[in-house]
């Protein structure tokens, strides 16, 4: 995920997508030898990690890259990645002054406001919408 992350401004759209399509058909693989429970736990895991390793400001955004690019790799199987976006969100909400943060922020709401809308999971939306009305401005 931290390769393409980095690499999906820098290869196009077209070569991204591709690479997304290969990541989905592996994690479809992988989806037959672990257990839904397993994996929601490892995705969140690399997550934590993820954003213990941030040493500098800057890196909080590519955290954040990292993990969006991680659930659109999941192609179907996005729902999985719930725990992790979560995650993400909590800990970006606490460097929302870093650089970059702010719309990546948004994007992780965005991307779990859509998981919620396409799982019909009316707790997530209710979460999504309490964290956006906790943030500071109009």
């Amino acid at each position: 995920m931290v390769a393409l992350s980095a690499d999906r401004h820098t290869r196009g759209p077209e070569a991204f997508l591709s690479t997304l399509d290969d990541l989905e058909l592996t994690f479809r693989d992988l989806r037959r030898y672990r257990t839904e429970k397993i994996l929601r736990e490892r995705l969140e895991a690399f997550v934590v990690s993820r954003f213990e390793l941030v040493d500098e400001a800057e890196e909080y955004a590519l955290a954040c890259d990292e993990t969006l690019v991680l659930s659109m790799a999941l192609g179907e199987a996005a729902w999985l990645s719930v725990p992790a976006l979560k995650r993400a969100v909590d800990r970006a909400s606490h460097v929302l002054t870093a650089p970059g943060v702010p719309p990546l922020f948004g994007q992780l709401l965005k991307r779990l406001r859509q998981l919620a809308k396409n799982h019909a999971d009316a707790e997530l939306e209710a979460w999504v919408r309490a964290v956006a009305s906790a943030l500071p401005g109009d």
